[in-house]
């Protein structure tokens, strides 16, 4: 979910199209305007805390969502802090919406933005590897900051154990948001994520 609250009941999803995934082809292939979808949540449990730390968003693949909702809710206050977004995909196409992040950008001048590519990307200049690799390395000391971070779970599960073992990240000061869904084959695995310790864990579909 994308959106920030809104009177009118407008919901905006971002839904990663995926071989076998049967949300994702239901949406692409067969859902039409009026179709009713029955869902759950949002449940509230991922949101701005009430602080002045700078804040590091970490994102990959659909996981920009719930980010993009927090920044268009809350993204004065969140410039104000300080913060950083990060956000990793495979290729440049996979950074769906640079556009909307451009926009963010001019109106908060405070928030400042980092793609990062893990695949090859001909004439790409900027960043490459993991995402939550590129935060580990741009932040040494992480013990002032908070983290809100989205997406494929092995990257965020990563992430926490890095940021707190390696960047002195509060554990208490890492919030994330939980996709909980069936899991996938190895081929529609989030190709911006530490590959997986244990390959049964598998990969949620973000809808």
């Amino acid at each position: 979910m994308a959106n920030a609250p809104d009177a009118e009941g407008i919901i905006e999803w971002h839904v990663r199209a995926l071989p076998q995934g049967r949300f994702s082809n239901h949406v692409y292939q067969k859902l039409k305007p009026r179709d009713m979808l029955r869902i759950e949540g949002p449940f509230g449990s991922f949101m701005l805390q009430p602080t002045e730390a700078p804040i590091i968003l970490v994102a990959s693949g659909t996981g920009f969502a719930p980010i993009c909702a927090m920044l268009k809710a809350h993204g004065e206050r969140i410039a104000q802090r300080g913060a950083v977004l990060y956000w990793g995909g495979y290729r440049l196409t996979d950074l769906y919406a640079l556009d909307e992040i451009e926009v963010l950008l001019q109106r908060y001048p405070g928030l400042r933005f980092v793609p990062v590519l893990s695949g090859p990307e001909a004439g790409w200049e900027g960043r490459t590897g993991f995402v939550h690799e590129a935060v580990a390395q741009d932040h040494l000391d992480l013990s002032a900051h908070e983290v809100y971070a989205c997406g494929n779970p092995l990257m965020v599960d990563a992430a926490r154990q890095v940021f707190v073992r390696d960047n002195g990240l509060n554990e208490h000061n890492f919030f994330s948001d939980a996709f909980i869904t069936r899991r996938l084959s190895s081929q529609e695995m989030d190709h911006n994520s530490p590959e997986p310790k244990a390959s049964s864990q598998g990969q949620v579909e973000r809808v």
